[in-house]
């Protein structure tokens, strides 16, 4: 953010006001007891006053998933969950809030919608809400799933006192409180145009919404040219080849999805018998991919053997 870098020479400034001048006085009258006493008192004084490095707590609650709380730091409200930073929103500027952090116009989140023509973009899920940052780039007439599973922070993001992204958001932005993966397979296949994952806890990612099955249900749920946007920043792991690791089962696992319901069901319901053409045609297919693992020759081969089972039985 512009504003990052005047943020961080106030604070050194302040510390040294309130710290650096106590302290070096008091180095200074070590042997005169009652002047040392009165730099010592001012020292504390100061520890006091001093809101530390949240800034002044607005709101704290703790539960299930940790603890959550907004802070005022000088013109910024900030939404912390454990030690780590999800948001925040300027207080002293007019009109609609501007995201910031790592959801600004020239960050990643900003690159990706200005990538996307706004009527490419119809519907988008977003796994987290934090602030609500990320509804800043929502466009009228889109419609907008935000899924999250801390009911604090739903809370927090329709506070008009501490956030205001979501009560300004441009188009229909829905909340949907519980665990993202569950309600996402609810949802109809190729819903989405953009999916956005957000889904933290303090500075990790939930291991659920990363594994080579969630992987394949985002997949499924992309409309025809669909775009997934993963926020893959961690402390303790290096998740981006973990995840090209798990992207290689994403074809896999979305063909799976896809075509198991036309492999299976005849006039909606399951048929394991030998005159479902499409099931033995799809067990040839399975075969041939097994023994030769060329793409090509298994949509060949199932293509083949669904004719030549239709015209047996």
């Amino acid at each position: 953010e512009p504003d990052s870098a005047k943020a961080l020479t106030t604070k050194l400034l302040r510390g040294g006001l309130m710290f650096g001048i106590p302290g070096a006085a008091a180095f200074a009258l070590v042997r005169k007891p009652a002047r040392y006493a009165l730099a010592l008192a001012a020292i504390l004084l100061a520890g006091a006053l001093d809101t530390g490095y949240y800034g002044e707590t607005l709101y704290k609650d703790r539960n299930f998933f940790g603890v959550i709380r907004v802070t005022r730091d000088g013109s910024f409200h900030k939404l912390f969950h454990g030690t780590t930073m999800h948001g925040q929103q300027r207080t002293d500027e007019p009109g609609p809030p501007r995201p910031m952090t790592y959801y600004s116009r020239t960050g990643p989140v900003g690159q990706l919608f200005d990538s996307l023509p706004p009527p490419r973009v119809k519907r988008v899920a977003v796994v987290g809400l934090g602030t609500g940052a990320v509804a800043s780039y929502a466009k009228r007439g889109q419609e907008w799933t935000f899924y999250e599973i801390d009911p604090a922070v739903v809370r927090i993001a329709r506070d008009t006192s501490y956030f205001r992204f979501l009560a300004e958001c441009p188009g229909a932005c829905e909340v949907v409180l519980g665990d993202a993966r569950r309600h996402l397979a609810r949802v109809p296949d190729c819903t989405y145009d953009v999916i956005i994952l957000d889904g933290f806890c303090s500075d990790a990612i939930p291991v659920h919404l990363l594994t080579r099955e969630a992987i394949g249900l985002y997949v499924s749920k992309l409309a025809p040219g669909g775009v997934i946007a993963l926020h893959v920043s961690n402390s303790h792991l290096d998740l981006p080849p973990l995840l090209k690791r798990a992207l290689r089962y994403v074809p896999v696992a979305v063909m799976t999805a896809l075509w198991a319901p036309e492999l299976l069901l005849q006039d909606g319901v399951v048929s394991l018998s030998a005159g479902n053409e499409r099931l033995l045609g799809g067990a040839l297919a399975v075969a041939v991919a097994w023994q030769f693992r060329v793409t090509f020759v298994t949509i060949l081969a199932g293509l083949l053997g669904l004719h030549l089972f239709d015209w047996m039985f």
